[in-house]
Order: structure tokens, then C-alpha cells, then sequence
């Protein structure tokens, strides 16, 4: 794995989502169109420190280009 991909994992754990059975990792270098109601309303929503770091990295990656991360970054706090 490339070192851009490899910063751009998120670790989550069953300490976190208790749906898991082991440590599993976020790809956050490519990034699919979602709404933000979707973190909060699934059956496994995210916790609020996940959605931080992968925002966190949304702004930091080299991964996406400027004009996804404008996209998400924008509408991070959309609720509906």
C-alpha cells in the first residue's frame, strides 16, 4: 500500500461498534456521494470521533482532489 493510501485508513474497533469482531479500517481515498444524515441514521452510525477523523483526513489527503474535499468539507454539518 502506497504511504497517501495508508494515511488516508481509518482504524475502527469492536470497542467502538460493537457489530465488529476486529479491528477494521475506513478507506477514506475514495470517497463516495452520501448524505450526512446517512452517518447519523443507519443501523451502525458512525460516532462523532469517526466522523472528525475522517473529515480530518478528508482535509489532509492527497488522495481526492480539490473539488471533492470542497464538496464534503461544505456539507459536513448538513443534517437532513
Amino acid at each position: 500500500m502506497s504511504p497517501a493510501l495508508a494515511k488516508a485508513q481509518i482504524k475502527i474497533s469492536p470497542n467502538e461498534y460493537d457489530f465488529l469482531k476486529w479491528d477494521s479500517y475506513i478507506g477514506c481515498n475514495d470517497l463516495k456521494i452520501f448524505f450526512a444524515w446517512e452517518l447519523k441514521k443507519r443501523i451502525c452510525a458512525l460516532t462523532d470521533n469517526t466522523i472528525e477523523n475522517i473529515l480530518k483526513i478528508v482535509d489532509e489527503t492527497e488522495t481526492l482532489d480539490a473539488e471533492q474535499k470542497r464538496v464534503i468539507l461544505a456539507n459536513k454539518n448538513t443534517s437532513e
